[in-house]
């Protein structure tokens, strides 16, 4: 991939990266396993969402409890492909120490970051983010692990908007290009970044800033959304009926 050079003070020069082909084959390569519950857990949801049974009929029902189940087998093998890759090694440091309490415990922060995510309508990786880098994970490694959560989630929620009708191409047309051309460019500032400086304190504080950001404008959206429906009399709770409507 070609890249675009530009002197700077501290000898550094900024490239811009496209996708690296070789190295994600070698990856792969050593993570066959991994890699394949991962896709095999998104093609169950994939399926699912495209064979979608009507809303709170009894085939719902049980299609949601076929997918905790499968969820459980594909958690249950990933944890088993963890420990006899982790076995007979130590961890470094910045990677995850895989221990019999960590195996269950760091599915469960994962649960309860896609129940966050799913519940109140904010991305999972917004979450699951700072979870991993207060879990000691380093800052370039939860960056690439959430990038992948974010998309694989990102994914479903998409296929799942379309087999109900709900898409609206021209604005993920006119946000995916735009999503893209930050991507790039961030991703570039973030590497020419690292290599001038030397410090992955960076992306930790590009996470708190984006996280700030978030909480001031998810609680003046919010603020004013509840102003909004006070003055107008809208009913406040909560009814469960209003789930299978």
């Amino acid at each position: 991939a070609g890249h675009v050079r530009r002197p700077s003070k501290g000898g550094s020069a900024i490239k811009f990266k496209m996708v690296d082909i070789p190295t994600f084959l070698e990856l792969a390569k050593d993570n066959t396993r991994a890699i394949a519950l991962i896709v095999g857990c998104w093609v169950v949801f994939f399926a699912s969402n495209m064979v979608k049974a009507p809303q709170c009929s009894r085939m719902y029902w049980m299609q949601l409890g076929g997918l905790l189940v499968l969820c459980t087998v594909f958690t249950k093998a990933g944890a088993t492909t963890i420990a006899q890759k982790a076995s007979g090694t130590d961890s470094a440091e910045g990677v995850l120490a895989w221990t019999p309490r960590t195996l269950w415990l760091y599915p469960l922060l994962s649960l309860v970051a896609g129940f966050l995510g799913g519940f109140l309508g904010i991305g999972g990786g917004i979450v699951i983010g700072p979870l991993l880098l207060e879990l000691g994970m380093s800052a370039e490694t939860s960056q690439a692990t959430t990038a992948l959560f974010v998309f694989l989630s990102s994914s479903l929620a998409t296929v799942q908007f379309v087999v109900l009708g709900r898409a609206m191409p021209e604005y993920a047309m006119w946000f995916t290009t735009w999503v893209l051309l930050a991507t790039i460019v961030g991703q570039t500032l973030i590497d020419y970044a690292l290599q001038k400086y030397q410090r992955s304190s960076l992306i930790v504080l590009s996470i708190a800033a984006i996280l700030a950001g978030s909480l001031v404008m998810m609680t003046a959206i919010g603020s004013t959304d509840l102003i909004a429906d006070i003055m107008r009399g809208a009913y406040m709770g909560f009814s469960p009926m209003n789930l299978c409507k």
